[in-house]
């Protein structure tokens, strides 16, 4: 498989619960950003435990938690989620967020609220992908040295909140669509994916 293919095949895997929410679920702008949110904080954390999985396999022994990773990993998820509060807010500032974050936690689908699937199938899913990333950085390394280069990458986070500055922007000084907003949307999830998913470790 080329890497071309690789990249193509991950987007469609990354972008399928929130494109499969809004064309058969009836997802609104906000339940799509609520599961964005989400991915992120789950992502986040499975980073960090791919850091120490990895250290601790190669070291042979248990890895304290490496508080500067995790005050990164915090921070980017706490810009996300006020970009994505700011950006709501823009929309509509009489909209309440905390009922928009109840109706999708309890928005029903076969008569079984969404969170009860969507929670345990994001867990199960990433770290099927962390074990890989383990694996897959064991068998590249090439000396333990490449331990001192496992660490959060920030340029996708410096991305994405930029575009949101740029969202947030044009949404309070004119008039955007909802469609013009959800294709914004999806190009942050698309940021996301080419340089905030991958193994992302400075090699």
């Amino acid at each position: 498989m080329s890497k071309k293919t690789a990249i193509i095949i991950q987007l469609l895997g990354e972008l399928a619960i929130p494109l499969l929410g809004y064309f058969l679920w009836n997802w609104s702008l906000f339940f799509i950003l609520a599961y964005y949110l989400i991915d992120i904080l789950f992502t986040n954390y499975f980073r960090n435990e791919t850091f120490r999985k990895i250290n601790k396999r190669v070291l042979k022994k248990d890895q304290p938690i490496d508080k500067k990773s995790v005050g990164f990993l915090f921070v980017d998820f706490f810009l996300e989620l006020v970009f994505v509060h700011l950006f709501i807010y823009t929309l509509n500032p009489n909209k309440s967020i905390t009922t928009e974050w109840v109706n999708f936690l309890l928005f029903e689908d076969f008569g079984i609220p969404q969170v009860i699937i969507l929670l345990p199938l994001l867990y199960f899913i990433l770290s099927i992908k962390m074990n890989q990333d383990v694996l897959v950085f064991i068998h590249k390394m090439k000396s333990p040295e490449e331990l001192n280069k496992l660490r959060p990458k920030l340029k996708y986070s410096f991305i994405s909140c930029a575009i949101w500055i740029i969202v947030i922007w044009l949404n309070y000084f004119f008039v955007v669509s909802e469609h013009m907003n959800l294709i914004f949307v999806f190009i942050i999830l698309l940021v996301r994916c080419l340089t905030g998913k991958k193994c992302d470790f400075s090699t």
